[in-house]
Parts: C-alpha cells; sequence; structure tokens
C-alpha cells in the first residue's frame, strides 16, 4: 500500500549494508517539512520503521550500542536511543499524515491538540549529523573532559565515570570507581553518553 504524500515525500533511499540498514535518512527534503515525533508499540520501532518506510515516508530512527547480560555472557546490540519514538519528517499542510497513526506498529504520531507537534528545528538534524549510514549516533563530539559519562555498552555498561580524556581517534579514559578503588579505563567514545543525557532515556 502507498500514499500520496506531496512532494516532499520521495521514496527512502536504504544507505549501509548493516543489520539496520534503513534506520538512517537522507536529509534532503522541502523546507517547509519538519520533524515529528512518532509514538510505536512496545518494542516496535524497527517494525514501525520498517512499515513506514514502504509507505514513502522520511524516517529517522536514532541507535545506540547496548550491553546486556545474557546468562555468562554479554551481549552488545544496537537499541533505539529513544525507546517507543522514532522521528518522521514531513509537511502537515502537504501530506496525508493521519495515515501515519494507522501504520503498524504505530501507536500515534505526536499531536498537540488535533494537529502533530513539530520539534525544535535542528535537534533531529543534529542527531542525524552525528549519526552512522545505519543510524547508530556517538556523542563523542559532545564529550567535555571533567564530566560524568555513563556506560552503554562493553562490560562496563550501566557505570558512571569521569571522563578524563578524550583523544582525536575516539579513544576515551574514564575514572571509574571499582571496589572502593580509582581506576581508569580506556574504552571507545561510542560505548557511552553524557551521563545527563543517558538518564533521559
Amino acid at each position: 500500500m502507498s500514499y500520496n504524500i506531496g512532494n516532499q515525500a520521495e521514496p527512502h533511499v536504504v544507505r549501509g549494508g548493516g543489520q539496520h540498514a534503513g534506520w538512517a535518512p537522507d536529509i534532503e527534503r522541502e523546507s517547509a517539512a519538519r520533524w515529528f515525533a512518532v509514538n510505536t508499540l512496545p518494542s516496535a520501532e524497527k517494525r514501525a520503521h520498517v512499515n513506514l518506510v514502504r509507505q514513502g515516508w522520511h524516517c529517522f530512527c536514532p541507535l545506540v550500542s547496548r550491553t546486556i547480560r545474557s546468562g555468562r555472557h554479554l551481549l552488545t546490540q544496537p537499541r533505539p536511543l529513544f525507546p517507543s519514538y522514532l522521528f518522521l519528517r514531513l509537511d502537515p499542510q502537504q501530506c496525508r499524515w493521519r495515515s501515519v497513526d494507522g501504520t503498524y506498529g504505530v501507536r500515534a504520531i505526536v499531536k498537540s491538540g488535533d494537529l502533530p507537534a513539530p520539534l525544535p528545528a535542528g535537534c533531529i538534524e543534529t542527531l542525524i549529523k552525528m549519526s552512522d549510514d545505519d543510524g547508530k549516533v556517538t556523542f563523542a563530539s559532545s564529550l567535555v573532559a571533567g564530566e560524568n559519562v555513563r556506560f552503554l555498552a562493553g562490560p562496563f555498561a550501566g557505570f558512571i565515570g569521569q571522563l578524563e580524556h578524550l583523544d582525536p581517534y575516539g579513544r576515551i579514559t574514564v575514572l571509574l570507581e571499582l571496589l572502593g578503588r580509582a581506576t581508569r579505563i580506556s574504552a571507545a567514545a561510542s560505548e557511552v553518553l553524557p551521563a545527563d543525557a543517558a538518564n533521559t532515556i
């Protein structure tokens, strides 16, 4: 099934060849189009994204690497940065946006009253610039020495420490409290988020 959504919605171009290829969009669109948040059903972000893209909608679902423990093993997988949400770029005056709410995997587009509520200009564009072709976001450019960071991936997932150093190659040194002692840990910048940002996801 396809929808007539106006000039702003040419078919989505899938980039990259990874497991989550297609989660990151091209960003050339008409100036009248804005980014909107779409609330999905629980754990249905990818399903909703695939179905929206098939209809021609321009979507973005930012991802981060998360590590979970499975028995004695650590498993690192890409997970949505904002669980149960993805983002849609459209011009409400030029497209049949109500069809979004009827898409399999979608609960509803976030609205203000009866109309979709646009997100602040620049916020999603910034996330896109910070992401790779598969939509995985790295916050390396926003990390500041001395601030607290939370590990989302790797053997220290869930730990909070103080960022001591970030080198030009994306490696960081973090000071963690382990067994009552301050310990320096070297890791990839992609494994952490600023602690304040991590607390919101």
